[in-house]
């Protein structure tokens, strides 16, 4: 039995083809819910009318922008309306299974789990796993998810296996916690950097295989903008030098300033020209600006350790490279 109920952060952007889907999975949960906050991103299509049918049958707050904050700051601003203990983050296009809120929040409230800050189901389109979870190797910066793609199987699993992180697609964190969100990031990374800020304080994050969520993306390759490549590294960049000894932060910045540019130089030249500036503009805001050069030196002694795992980084990118890339 959990003791108290559960806040609900959502935050959408032209979401109206997956948002009724979403809200509906709460109706048969909502009595676990306190309070589902929902920030919209300047939506420019049906949304806010079709968050507006929910609202008689489930405790909706919606706090509407003029323009896209991105992700983080706008899970800071819900946080401002939000009581309770534990937070639910689930994006729009995520559809969460029968009790799912009510069997992770129990697990956070056992003594034996005093100290897991982030925990999350399976993400999954329909029977193939998308996520159970990520592994980091500060070697090289990357990371991967150890089932990507795989079936989902009907072996018995241990209740909750730790990981470096999570997608936050579903996962219920301790509202404490979600103060540590970083604002600087825009879009991408803000799920690896609050899960490194949480270890740092002794918390850990787990993902558990009695849960699901399903997920509403393609699992097919889908092309890369010159946005999302845009934010992606310099988000990545940025999570480097934050949390990484200098030694890690070295070699994984070169790597993908270096080795990923020029890759993506043969792939695409719109892609390389994205990373390029985007590597250009976080230099520029890092000695130019000095709430960044304060950040990266508050961190100086509190750097993550995290074990090597290069081989096996290494080994998941030539199987996601063999896919045909990223499916997100």
């Amino acid at each position: 039995m959990i003791s108290q109920k559960v806040d609900v952060i959502i935050v959408t952007y032209n979401s109206q083809d997956t948002i009724a889907k979403c809200l509906k999975a709460l109706l048969s949960q909502k009595d676990t819910i306190s309070k589902i906050i929902i920030v919209d991103n300047n939506s420019q299509d049906m949304t806010l009318d079709i968050i507006k049918e929910f609202s008689t049958s489930l405790p909706i707050k919606v706090i509407k922008l003029r323009y896209n904050l991105g992700f983080a700051k706008a899970v800071k601003l819900a946080l401002l309306f939000s009581k309770a203990p534990y937070v639910l983050l689930l994006n729009p296009d995520a559809i969460i299974s029968e009790n799912y809120i009510k069997f992770l929040t129990s697990i956070m409230e056992q003594p034996y789990t005093i100290k897991l800050g982030i925990l999350e189901g399976i993400v999954k389109k329909g029977c193939i796993i998308i996520s159970d979870g990520s592994f980091f190797d500060p070697l090289t910066g990357f990371d991967w998810s150890p089932q990507w793609k795989e079936c989902l199987s009907s072996q018995n699993k241990k209740l909750i296996e730790l990981r470096d992180y999570v997608p936050l697609t579903a996962a219920v964190v301790r509202r404490e916690l979600l103060e540590l969100l970083d604002e600087n990031y825009f879009l991408y990374n803000e799920d690896l950097d609050l899960a490194l800020s949480i270890r740092k304080r002794g918390y850990y994050t787990a993902v558990t295989s009695r849960m699901f969520v399903e997920h509403e993306i393609r699992l097919r390759k889908r092309e890369l903008s010159e946005m999302r490549m845009y934010n992606y590294i310099k988000g990545r960049l940025y999570l480097f030098q934050k949390n990484l000894p200098r030694p890690f932060s070295l070699t994984s910045s070169f790597i993908w300033m270096i080795v990923l540019s020029l890759t993506l130089l043969f792939i695409d030249r719109k892609l390389a020209r994205a990373s390029v500036l985007a590597i250009t503009h976080f230099y520029k805001n890092r000695w130019l600006s000095s709430r960044y050069k304060n950040i990266i030196k508050n961190q100086k002694i509190y750097k993550t350790i995290l074990p090597l795992r290069t081989l096996t980084a290494l080994k998941h990118i030539i199987k996601h490279i063999a896919y045909g890339g990223h499916s997100w």
